[in-house]
């Protein structure tokens, strides 16, 4: 009797578990309750030969063929069922789960998919597709799934940290940010989500960001390795080698082969010019890790700057004045060593003025060239120290010749300061007026930059030009600006400038020349990351100027665009067109416009 009671309770839950309706094969049922799960399988095998769309008996082959572990059979047979009954939920749910169960991710997902269909706004559902899209490696169906999850509860903490890391392996990293941002709020304690989400800042180059999240991990779980690794990238691309090298120092000595702290390490080395060291550090990472995409980044980054170059240059500028100067160079940078290049080029201008204007020849025609044949070399004598010379030859019309050299020097005095320092003699090239009366200039000139903290930099610039004529020329520039933003696909910064300059003389011999001029204006400052190859940058400008002619200040701006393509390939190309409406440029006029660009091959 209770043999009897139990066979009917089995049928009647066969038979209505799924909706089905029909008998299923005599037998079955009773094989199932005696344990003889090969003899059930047949008898249903056989049921189906004569007749395939018997739903509940291939729900009952499912079963058995699951209770024998053959999960794959077990799935198909789920399958033809789900095919039988396509409005079941339910059904595609379990598909889904026995797809899974067999080893086929893809399957699983299509099968909860159809599920989600057909019973949208299931969380439980939703929450199997977000973990079979991860599985499958379908990003954008994990990326939507999570989204939905988060509309029907946006305080779901799950959601929001496995959207975070999807979007992270996607690649969209601020997409990224935002959703780890949101997940810490509600899960502040999570270690492992703190550092993951620091390295995100890192990849889309937020590294102000990621050492304010650094602070804060700090203040919450201690100065662990965690901590250090990542304190040690972030400090490493913001130019902040002492630490870096201290840092990596100290984590190398428990885990010498460590390649991520090897890489931060090198990016100091790098930063601070030490390339002979560097250079070692980028055979370690290469006998570590030959074939991952870091090191191959790595190689570009250390690598191209030491790479020989061959340089074609051509412009075209004018100004208020109707001067208009069309130069071209070519230039070749021969790379004997790390620390040692030699230099040298060819360049060549026309310059063309309105007679009358005060900047023709002195025989009243409107035209003049020049030529200049240079020579050089570059040599870094340390990591804090080096210098550049070129010595070269201008002629001009063909006939008259001066000599020109300049001797540079460039000073790392410490992380967050670095100076450069200039002298030099040439011929004062920027109308046909001062060509023809053979105008030289002597230069000196001292610029620095200063980068206080992880978000400010400060630029400075002195100079003093003394001309052939008897005039000279002093200039002052100051232009601090602050790091806004920094995400994966654009850059801003914003600013201040001061100009200050004025000439001993107000002569006419060629170039506009006020005894005093200073300018104050708002700068901006935005770079768009196409990729890691190619970029554009805007730089934007707007204040008050005045000099000694004017009876008041006067607004003027400039706007600068440049775009940079094949930064770290064998060909390079930089494009650039400006519009200046202030007194920084070589003529002295108030307004300039000015359109070239520079292709480059590496060797």
């Amino acid at each position: 009797m209770k043999r009897s009671w139990l066979l009917s309770l089995l049928v009647l839950a066969a038979s209505h578990a799924y909706g089905a309706t029909s008998e299923l094969p005599p037998g079955g049922l009773q094989a199932e309750q005696e344990g003889r799960w090969e003899d059930a399988a047949a008898i249903y095998r056989n049921a189906l030969r004569s007749d395939q769309a018997q739903v509940d008996v291939w729900l009952r082959l499912a079963d058995v063929d699951a209770k024998l572990n053959r999960p794959t059979q077990a799935a198909d047979a789920l399958g033809r069922a789900a095919q039988l009954r396509p409005r079941d939920a339910t059904l595609w749910k379990k598909l889904s789960e026995a797809r899974a169960t067999a080893g086929d991710p893809v399957g699983a997902l299509a099968a909860v998919v159809q599920a989600n269909e057909l019973a949208p706004d299931q969380v439980d559902y939703l929450r199997a597709q977000g973990q079979l899209a991860i599985w499958a490696n379908d990003s954008k169906v994990a990326i939507r799934t999570f989204r939905r999850l988060l509309v029907l509860d946006p305080q779901d903490p799950t959601a929001w940290l496995w959207l975070a890391r999807v979007n992270s392996w996607q690649g969209a990293m601020d997409d990224a940010v935002a959703a780890y941002s949101a997940y810490l709020q509600q899960q502040p304690d999570d270690k492992v989500a703190w550092l993951e989400f620091i390295k995100v800042q890192g990849w889309r180059g937020d590294y102000p960001g990621a050492m304010d999240s650094l602070d804060r991990y700090r203040a919450l779980f201690g100065e662990d390795r965690g901590y250090l690794a990542q304190r040690a990238r972030a400090e490493a691309w913001l130019g902040k080698t002492v630490e870096t090298l201290s840092l990596t120092q100290q984590l190398l000595a428990d885990t010498p082969d460590d390649v991520e702290v090897h890489a931060s390490r090198l990016i100091a080395l790098n930063q601070a010019n030490d390339m002979d060291r560097a250079l070692e550090e980028l055979r370690t990472i290469q006998a570590l890790r030959p074939d991952a995409t870091e090191t191959r980044s790595l190689q570009r980054y250390v690598l191209t700057p030491l790479r020989s170059s061959i340089s074609l240059g051509m412009n075209y500028s004018s100004d208020a004045s109707d001067l208009h100067i069309f130069p071209w160079t070519l230039d070749a940078d021969i790379a004997l060593s790390p620390s040692t290049r030699l230099m040298g080029g060819l360049e060549s201008q026309r310059l063309d003025a309105v007679v009358g204007s005060g900047l023709e020849n002195t025989d009243g025609s409107d035209k003049a060239t020049s030529q200049r044949v240079w020579g050089g070399v570059k040599h870094r004598f340390s990591p804090l120290l080096a210098g550049d010379l070129q010595v070269g030859a201008s002629t001009v019309d063909g006939a008259h010749q001066v000599a020109d050299y300049r001797l540079g020097l460039d000073w790392r005095q410490s992380d967050d300061l670095t100076l450069r320092a200039d002298i030099g003699h040439g011929l004062l090239a920027i109308s046909p007026r001062t060509v023809s009366l053979h105008l030289e200039r002597d230069t000196a000139q001292v610029q620095t930059r200063w980068t206080p903290g992880t978000r400010y930099t400060v630029d400075a610039a002195l100079s003093r030009d003394v001309y052939s004529d008897g005039n000279g020329r002093w200039a002052l520039t100051l232009a601090p600006r602050r790091a806004v933003l920094r995400s994966q696909g654009l850059n801003v910064d914003l600013g201040l400038s001061g100009a200050w300059s004025g000439f001993d003389q107000s002569l006419s011999n060629g170039y506009d020349n006020p005894l005093h001029f200073q300018r104050y204006a708002l700068t901006s400052f935005f770079y768009w990351k196409i990729n890691d190859d190619s970029g554009v940058s805007l730089s934007l400008s707007v204040g008050q100027q005045k000099d000694d002619t004017m009876s008041g200040f006067q607004t003027g701006g400039d706007a600068v665009v440049q775009g940079f393509f094949g930064i770290h390939r064998d060909y390079a190309l930089r494009v650039y067109g400006s519009i200046m409406r202030n007194e920084q440029i070589s003529s002295g006029a108030y307004r300039s416009d000015n359109l070239g660009f520079v292709l480059t091959r590496r060797f």
